[in-house]
């Protein structure tokens, strides 16, 4: 056996206590402090060397029991690891470490040190055959001791932690498991209740007497409402027989009794309901109902079936009565005094009326808008009425100025120079001529055909002497919006209204003066539907001649259609249009664009006035569907063309039109033989 020098021996004392200092703070990084200490502390080996380092962790050990240093159980279990692994079988060691367990485990840590003191004490009995001690087998006796205790004292540990979680358990099932129930459920039969059948019984009955309560409630209600109605009846027959001229009931201004002002309170909820004051929010462009237009004669109407004509006199005698009814209730309102005007009023007729527009929401009322001429040039007068299935009501009554108005026709074109001549004819002596407050914006796409169209518009500015007008070249595809589009933005005067127009439009003076009446900043915009023109070479394909464009344009089953599918034409003022967003110029090419604005503005909080006129025209000519078109745009392009030629009827003379004329030819030959 190698001996270790003096000062060997002296350099491992002072490792060994640097070791015994640096161990209790030491922690989770005992084990690797302790290896160091036994495997690099000693410069060699001998039994006298290993037996300090012995010494030293089982002072170690004893420290840790004896203070209140951390980590101490951890450091016991450590140096018991360390004193197996380089210990000489003996028994000063052994025996000095099962006291140090002894008086550990009396601090109730045996459970923590139940390994090591196992391996101690097997250590200690392979001693003891070696070795009859009688300290050894006291000791042996004790760890023994220890290691049955230690297993004792855990076992009620164990044991009320398997109660616990079994109470648990039949806690949680008893919560998700047991039915819920309420105030007005009776339980299920118990023990002491009566039978499960007569428990089901007194169930059933109690809910069935609950169910005839709330049927004799309703019927209480039901009959309350009908004596309310018969009592709102019999209101409504005296204030028409105290008030004979419907025109006295007007809001705010009469003061009846209690019962008529719950009268009047209604009458004024049925006007707050209908678009009187304010437009709807729509879901589609088919949930606007339309406006039809009348005249002294003549009513204009989208509704024709087989049978009705677009432009007719009122056959059926109600029709007749209510606007007759209408007129001269407007009539003796402007001709009613104000009280305030001294000078002699201008007595207003018949004659003096426009035009007027009405439509009914069957769950509201008929709503009227009649036009009368105004005291000057220019100048008209508007009475808005309502019929809130009941006396007319007199809405508003207004002074409209039109002097000033200035619409701006904005026209998109690509080449159709021929086409465009044709427009600047009508532009000129309806636009120019009769109205004279209108500005023209020409927004031409390319080059070709453009100069002719300059020609075009620089002679009618010099025949004419007309200068409102804008010419804005493009160099790129023809796109109806974007034209359009453009051509609103770049107008930079004042509010403007706008009329989006094409080449194949033929309109009259009257026409814009119902444009300017039926747009309305922030509140009201104009879809007129047009008249559209058959093909002539049809409709006149029997005659010698065709007529003249004038002679054409007659509102006729015969002759053409409201075009109820369009909305292209438009009035609207710029400010409207522009808060709105325009139009969506992704759209390219044919259709589209202008369904995309009108369903904007129904989705808005505007009035969409949608209204048969009498003074606007499609002209026909020849449509191409392009190739180029998406499925949905070419579909609605051939829709379009289909409808554009004839009426049913003419389209079916031309489809049997040989078994006519075979039909004919038979009866001359009959005739000849007779």
């Amino acid at each position: 056996m190698v001996r270790i020098s003096t000062a060997n021996l002296e350099d491992t004392k002072l490792r060994l206590e640097d070791c015994r200092t640096a161990l209790p703070t030491a922690g989770s990084n005992a084990a690797g402090l302790l290896s160091n200490c036994t495997l690099n502390g000693l410069s060699g080996e001998g039994s006298f060397s290993k037996q300090s380092v012995i010494n030293s962790i089982l002072l170690l050990s004893q420290d840790c029991y004896q203070g209140t240093k951390k980590g101490c159980r951890h450091i016991v279990n450590v140096s018991l690891q360390a004193v197996f692994e380089i210990s000489v079988p003996g028994q000063a060691s052994y025996v000095r470490m099962a006291h140090i367990c002894h008086l550990v485990f009396w601090k109730k840590h045996a459970w923590k040190l139940k390994c090591s003191i196992s391996h101690l004490l097997i250590t200690l009995q392979q001693h003891r055959c070696c070795h009859e001690d009688q300290e050894v087998s006291c000791l042996l006796v004790s760890l023994d001791m220890m290691l049955r205790r230690g297993f004792i004292l855990f076992l009620p540990r164990l044991v009320g932690l398997l109660v616990v979680t079994c109470c648990s358990m039949s806690i949680v099932y008893m919560l998700a498991c047991t039915p819920k129930g309420d105030n007005q459920q009776l339980a299920l039969p118990r023990v002491h209740s009566p039978t499960v059948k007569e428990g089901y019984e007194a169930i059933l009955q109690e809910q069935e007497e609950q169910h005839r309560n709330y049927i004799i409630s309703l019927k209480k209600q039901i009959a309350q409402l009908k004596a309310e109605l018969q009592g709102r009846t019999e209101q409504l027959k005296s204030m028409q027989n105290q008030y004979p001229d419907s025109l006295d009931i007007q809001l705010g201004q009469s003061k009846p009794e209690k019962a008529q002002a719950n009268l009047l309170a209604f009458l004024r909820s049925q006007v707050d309901k209908a678009e009187v004051h304010s437009g709807v929010k729509l879901s589609t462009e088919y949930a606007a109902v339309p406006f039809e237009s009348f005249t002294l004669q003549k009513v204009y109407q989208l509704e024709t079936g087989l049978t009705r004509h677009p432009e007719e006199k009122p056959v059926r005698k109600d029709k007749r009565d209510e606007l007759i009814e209408v007129i001269e209730l407007a009539v003796g309102s402007l001709n009613k005094p104000d009280g305030i005007s001294k000078a002699k009023p201008h007595v207003y007729t018949a004659s003096d009326f426009v035009e007027g527009i009405y439509r009914t929401e069957k769950n509201k009322g008929t709503l009227y808008e009649l036009t009368f001429k105004g005291d000057a040039k220019h100048q008209f007068k508007k009475i808005v009425l309502f019929r809130p299935f009941g006396p007319v009501m007199k809405v508003k009554n207004e002074n409209v100025d039109m002097a000033d108005t200035l619409i701006n026709v904005i026209v998109p074109l690509a080449k159709r120079a021929s086409k465009f001549r044709q427009f600047m004819q009508n532009f000129r002596e309806m636009g120019i001529q009769q109205d004279g407050r209108i500005h023209l914006t020409v927004v031409y796409f390319g080059k070709e055909q453009m100069n002719e169209v300059k020609s075009i518009l620089e002679n009618t500015s010099k025949s004419a002497n007309f200068k409102n007008f804008t010419f804005i070249q493009l160099n790129e595809e023809f796109s109806r919006g974007k034209g359009l589009d453009v051509g609103a933005r770049f107008w930079k005067g004042n509010n403007v209204v706008l009329f989006f127009c094409d080449v194949d439009i033929y309109f009259t003076a009257e026409f814009l003066n119902s444009c300017r009446l039926n747009a309305q900043p922030g509140k009201k915009v104009f879809y007129p539907v047009l008249f559209s023109q058959y093909n002539p070479s049809i409709i006149y394909g029997h005659h010698d001649s065709i007529p003249s464009l004038e002679q054409q344009l007659t509102i006729k089953k015969e002759t053409g259609f409201w075009r109820d599918f369009g909305f292209g034409m438009t009035c609207q003022y710029r400010s409207d249009f522009i808060n709105i967003g325009g139009f969506d110029l992704d759209i390219k090419g044919w259709g589209g664009e202008d369904v995309h604005l009108y369903r904007k503005y129904l989705h808005s909080n505007l009035m969409v006035i949608r209204t048969p006129v009498r003074g606007l025209f499609h002209l026909w000519h020849e449509k191409q569907c392009l190739d180029e078109l998406t499925p949905e745009q070419y579909k609605m392009c051939m829709q379009s063309k289909a409808m554009n030629e004839a009426s049913h009827g003419q389209l079916g003379m031309l489809v049997f039109k040989q078994e006519i004329e075979t039909h004919l030819h038979r009866q001359e030959l009959s005739n000849k033989k007779t």
